[in-house]
């Protein structure tokens, strides 16, 4: 008697399953990979900077500076 209620449960469970991933997928994930793909350079077609050299600055002046590592 409780087969075709279980059945029709079964089913409409399936199909919100699949209509809230599907929700999920176009409502969160799909524009963060959009904005991802605009303003990345997957490809490194774009010329790197010449030189990403920094130079060092010393922080700790004296041993009781470097002893004390604020």
């Amino acid at each position: 008697m409780m087969k075709p209620v279980v059945l029709f449960l079964e089913r409409f469970g399936n199909v919100m399953g699949r209509t809230l991933m599907t929700l999920l997928y176009f409502l969160a994930i799909m524009p963060v990979a959009v904005v991802y793909r605009v303003f990345t350079d997957t490809l490194m077609t774009k010329r790197p900077p010449s030189s990403t050299y920094v130079p060092w600055s010393q922080v700790n002046e004296t041993i009781e500076d470097a002893r004390r590592q604020d």
